[in-house]
Order: structure tokens, then sequence, then C-alpha cells
């Protein structure tokens, strides 16, 4: 593993456990066995760093979302994989989903991919014609996270149920 991988591994669990505020670059360097000034080579401030894992973390998320949907005929069952998606993400990478999520809380952000399905989804019917894009976007994926991170067993099917229930033409 090289010494920029190793720094944004330690940074993960560094910003994770300690927030962006509290965190040290000093224990970055500690954690991923590298001088300080290696740290600094790589990302020229703490900023810098966190940026560019929420950056990174957002762009992997975003990828695979995309590639996954590709092939699916009908809005809702891109809105199911979605969501089963964002639940296995948020297991595998637990730590650097609490660092995106510190950054997403601070800024108005947009998930495209989502909003392009939502919105597909009333323009073909599929989906309430009422619904606002962002809105519903935005539901699918705070519900989605705040259901994984404070339940020790996720039901992705619930989670599903109650993001199409809400969406659903009937």
């Amino acid at each position: 593993m090289d010494k920029k991988h190793k720094i944004i591994l330690a940074a993960i669990s560094e910003f994770a456990k300690n927030g962006f505020e509290k965190a040290s670059m000093d224990a970055v360097a500690i954690k991923a066995k590298v001088a300080k000034g290696t740290v600094f080579y790589h990302f020229k401030s703490k900023s810098d760093l966190f940026a560019d894992i929420v950056d990174e973390g957002q762009k992997k998320l975003e990828k695979k979302i995309t590639k996954e949907i590709e092939g699916l005929e009908s809005n809702k069952d891109k809105i199911e994989k979605i969501i089963d998606i964002e639940v296995n993400f948020i297991k595998k990478y637990h730590d650097l989903f609490l660092v995106y999520l510190e950054d997403v809380v601070k800024k108005t952000i947009s998930f495209e991919v989502i909003n392009k399905v939502i919105d597909d989804g009333k323009k073909t019917s599929e989906f309430r014609k009422d619904l606002n894009v962002k809105t519903a976007s935005l539901g699918l994926f705070w519900m989605t996270a705040m259901i994984c991170l404070n339940t020790k067993k996720v039901d992705s099917n619930e989670i599903k149920r109650l993001v199409i229930g809400g969406i659903m033409l009937n």
C-alpha cells in the first residue's frame, strides 16, 4: 500500500472518530505510520485532505449507482437498487460515510442520479406528479442513511417499502 493511501485510510479513521474540527494531522501521521511532513507533502492542509476524502467517497458512490441502474427499465426498480447500494455502501464504508456526512450537512447538496430517476418517474407517471424532485431525493438519501446508522440490523426491504410507498402513483 502506498503512503498516500495509508494517509487517506488513517485520515478517514481520524475524521470519523473526532470530526473535522478535533481531528489532528499528527494523529493521522501516527496512524498512517508516516512522518507528518509526508502527510503535508500529499495534502496541503487538513481541509484539502478532508475534501479529497469526501470527493472520492461521493464519486465512488455515484459511479456505483450509475453503473448498477444502467440496465434497469423501471424507475421503481432503479430507486430500489439505489437504496440497496446506499445500505451496502454504508455497511462497507461506515467510517468513510461518517466523514462524508459531516461534510454533507454543512452545504447544499444535490444527488443528480437520484434526482434524474425521480424526475423520469414523474414524467412516465410511475411516480406522483406532485413530488418535489429535490425533496424526494434528499428524503431517500437521509432516511436510508439515518436508518443504517441507527439500526443494528438494517432491513433494506423496509426502507424500500417506506420510500416507494411515498413516491409511487397509486
